[in-house]
C-alpha cells in the first residue's frame, strides 16, 4: 500500500509539473503532500533513517508549504510547476524503486525524533527558497540560508549528496530572484544589451567549465586528465543546453524583465543541478560555477552597457 501510494504520488507531482497547461489542479500540491505523508506512515517504522522515508516528509512539507501559499493568492502555475519538478526530482533520486524497508538496524524513539524534526526543517527551508523567488521576502530568504548551510555542512555525510544538490540549488534560485528585482529597478535603460548578453554568457560558460574542471580533477575515479575533461565538457554543454532553454523563456510570455534574455538564462544554468544530479552524482562539483555565472550575468549591465542619456533641450 505504501508503495501505491509513493507511486499516486509521483503522478501527482506530474500533474503539478503540467498544471499551466490544464485547469482545476489548484489543490494537486496539497494532494502530493497527503499522499507522501501516507506512504510514509505505512512504511516500517525505520523509514525515516532511509533516504526514501526522508524524502517523503521532506516532500510532504515542501508541498504543505507551497500549497499554502497558493492558498494566500501567490501565482498558482508558477509554484506548482517548479515544485513539481522539485518533487519529481527528490522522489526519482532518493526513493528505492523495491520500496522502503525493514534494516537490521536498530533505532531509538530519540534517534527517529530527530531525523524526523531534521526533515520537516529542510522541507521548510526548501519551500521558503522556491516561495521567496516569487514573493521577494529577503528576510526568510536569509533566515532559512542562514539556518540551512550549517546543517548541510555539519550533517553533510549523513545526507543523500542529490539533496544537498536540490537544497543549494534551490537556495541559489531564492537568492537569484532578489538580486534580479534590484537589477531590473537599478538598469531600466541601457545601450548594447545583445552585446551584454553574449558576453557574459560566453564568460559564464568558461568560468563553469574551468571551475568544473578544477573541482572534478580533484576526485579520485576521475583524475585531472582526460577524464575530468570529457566529463566538465558534458557538463558544461548540459548547464548551457538548460541556459539557452531559458533565453527562450520570453517568447512564452516571461517578458516582464527589464532584460528577460539575460533573466531566462540565468534561470535556465541556476535550475540545472536540479535535472542533471538526476543522471550523475557529480552535479554538486557545478554549483562553484553557476554561482558565479549568475553573479556576471547580473553585474554585466555595469560594465558592458552603455547608459542612455536623455537629450538636453
Amino acid at each position: 500500500m505504501a508503495e501505491l501510494l509513493a507511486t499516486l504520488a509521483f503522478l501527482s507531482a506530474v500533474i503539478m509539473l503540467i498544471s499551466p497547461l490544464i485547469k482545476y489542479v489548484r489543490w494537486a500540491s496539497g494532494l502530493t503532500a497527503l499522499l507522501c505523508l501516507g506512504s510514509f506512515i505505512l512504511s516500517p517504522l525505520d523509514s525515516i533513517h532511509q533516504a526514501g522515508g526522508m524524502a517523503l516528509i521532506i516532500t510532504s512539507v515542501f508541498c504543505l508549504t507551497v500549497q499554502y501559499y497558493i492558498y494566500t493568492g501567490l501565482n498558482m502555475k508558477y509554484l506548482n510547476c517548479l515544485s513539481g519538478v522539485v518533487v519529481l526530482v527528490t522522489l526519482l533520486s532518493m526513493y528505492p524503486e523495491d520500496g522502503l524497508i525493514e534494516t537490521i538496524h536498530s533505532y531509538t524513539v530519540r534517534d527517529s525524533l530527530i531525523g524526523i524534526s531534521e526533515s520537516i526543517i529542510i522541507g521548510l527551508f526548501m519551500s521558503t527558497f522556491l516561495v521567496s523567488s516569487i514573493s521577494g521576502k529577503k528576510s526568510a530568504l536569509t533566515i532559512a540560508t542562514a539556518c540551512l548551510i550549517p546543517i548541510i555542512y555539519l550533517r553533510q555525510s549523513d545526507y543523500e549528496i542529490n539533496l544537498i544538490v536540490i537544497s543549494l540549488t534551490l537556495c541559489l534560485f531564492g537568492w537569484l530572484s532578489i538580486f534580479d528585482d534590484i537589477l531590473s529597478k537599478k538598469f531600466r535603460s541601457g545601450d548594447g544589451r545583445t552585446r551584454a548578453l553574449a558576453i557574459s554568457s560566453f564568460v559564464g560558460i568558461i568560468v563553469i567549465y574551468i571551475t568544473t574542471y578544477l573541482s572534478l580533477s580533484q576526485v579520485d575515479r576521475i583524475g585531472d586528465g582526460a577524464g575530468a575533461i570529457a566529463v566538465s565538457m558534458w557538463l558544461t554543454t548540459g548547464i548551457t543546453g538548460f541556459g539557452l532553454i531559458g533565453m527562450l523563456l520570453p517568447l512564452l510570455g516571461f517578458d516582464q524583465h527589464a532584460r528577460p534574455e539575460s533573466w531566462g538564462w540565468r534561470k535556465g544554468i541556476s535550475f540545472s543541478p536540479l535535472i542533471i544530479c538526476l543522471n550523475t552524482d557529480l552535479a554538486i562539483y557545478v554549483l562553484i560555477g553557476i554561482t558565479i555565472a549568475v553573479i556576471i550575468s547580473i553585474s554585466s549591465p555595469l560594465v558592458l552597457e552603455n547608459r542612455i542619456r536623455k537629450p538636453v533641450s
